[in-house]
């Protein structure tokens, strides 16, 4: 029996569900599982460490929003390559759903992984592909926008100036003072 091209080769993270290992296998899939490699499951720069130094691809559904996650794992994408399926939905999605999403979208993911090192995101309705180089910027302009000696330096300078409140004018009375010293008589009090 010839041996599989590596473009063929999966490892499947923990957070898929394990019936959909034989299903892969039967479509013509070699599969390890995270569970059964030497590396932290836990970890998607040791998988993804492992995939790439067993020409496996690392399949998922994290969407990698954890921060501390992203400035890791993209820097390693960059630096090392590293190809990475992402199913869209979690891991309560019906097995056959996860399965087609790959089945169904096979050839457009493969021909891009031949030339690209990155993610690809398997959807319903289509694939995403965002390149090691194009989400390593994304982590650059994250870091850059959260420096906050950055915010200091772009923020607008203070206004120099005594700060003016807006004050009412004094009310005047429209009765005569009568305390005043003046001439009371010569006050029109005609109707």
């Amino acid at each position: 029996m010839t041996a599989l091209p590596r473009l063929e080769r999966l490892l499947l993270d923990a957070d898929l569900d394990v019936s959909i290992q034989p299903y892969l296998e039967a479509v013509g899939f070699q599969t390890h599982f995270a569970l059964h490699i030497e590396a932290d499951e836990r970890d998607d720069v040791a998988l993804l460490r492992w995939a790439r130094e067993n020409d496996y691809i690392l399949v998922c559904h994290d969407k990698h929003k954890d921060r501390s996650t992203r400035l890791e794992l993209y820097p390693e994408l960059k630096a090392n390559g590293g190809r990475i399926l992402r199913i869209t939905g979690d891991s309560s999605q019906d097995v056959l759903t996860a399965l087609g999403k790959i089945v169904v979208n096979r050839e457009k993911w493969r021909a891009w992984f031949e030339d690209n090192n990155g993610v690809v995101i398997l959807k319903v309705d289509g694939v995403l592909y965002n390149s090691a180089d194009k989400l390593y910027r994304m982590v650059e302009r994250q870091l850059e926008a959260s420096d906050p000696a950055d915010r200091i330096r772009n923020r607008k300078p203070a206004r120099v100036g005594k700060r003016t409140t807006h004050t009412p004018p004094p009310q005047q009375s429209r009765l005569p003072d009568w305390d005043s010293e003046g001439d009371e008589s010569s006050l029109d009090l005609s109707v």
